[in-house]
């Protein structure tokens, strides 16, 4: 039986992945690290007899420096996180994908796509990833479809620093045409979604409360 593979997000958005899949009386096989020393490639191979046809790959960060404050170390490490840890790991399970039809999803932020101050590592990284998904998508067609998910803000640990300073948080809020932040049970819903549907493929698909594409109504 063919197994889904969750990579990273242990506490957020990885552990509702596995809590929906799982009520669906799937296998799942969910990693991350325990420690900021691990190295989650070698995790994932310790796997890859497994039966893999669905990936999840959860892994990111926020990192928000200025312009000046930004290294080319942090850059270098994020664009680590956000692409390279997913492209070897999906080469681990590239067989298995091919083998069962499968599915990729990764995860981006509107940063790629909308200017934030202080986004520019993440803003650059993302970008990687909306442009790798489209490659990708081209190479496994028409046995795997691969996809992105484009996200707004969400609570999870990795923006715990921004929701425990309450004027981020309410600077972060008042940016939202829908008035709260992104909830990871709906961004699990739709990546399950997307996991199962041949008709999507090479998308980056948004959730966001509109912020990308809706200017909020001021009040009067």
């Amino acid at each position: 039986m063919s197994k889904s593979l969750i990579v990273g997000s242990s506490e957020g958005l990885g552990s509702h992945l596995k809590k929906k899949i799982e009520s669906t009386n799937q296998d799942v096989i969910h990693i991350f690290r325990e420690n900021k020393s691990d190295n989650i490639i070698e995790i994932a191979k310790n796997y890859k007899s497994e039966n893999i046809s669905k990936i999840f790959c959860c892994l990111g960060n926020i990192n928000l420096k200025s312009i000046l404050s930004t290294s080319g170390e942090d850059m270098v490490n994020d664009f680590n996180s956000n692409l390279v840890i997913p492209h070897e790991i999906i080469k681990i399970f590239y067989r298995s994908l091919i083998e069962t039809e499968g599915s990729i999803i990764l995860f981006s932020s509107i940063a790629a796509t909308k200017g934030l101050s202080f986004h520019s590592s993440i803003s650059a990284s993302k970008s990687a990833v909306e442009g790798y998904i489209r490659s990708l998508s081209a190479e496994l067609a028409p046995k795997v479809n691969a996809n992105v998910i484009r996200l707004a803000l969400m609570e999870s640990p990795m923006s715990k620093f921004i929701f425990q300073n309450e004027r981020s948080k309410k600077i972060s809020l008042d940016m939202q045409p829908m008035g709260k932040f992104i909830e990871p049970s709906d961004v699990a819903d739709m990546a399950l979604a997307l996991s199962t549907n041949k008709s999507v493929n090479g998308q980056i698909i948004t959730i966001d409360g509109g912020m990308t594409t809706i200017t909020k109504k001021t009040k009067i």
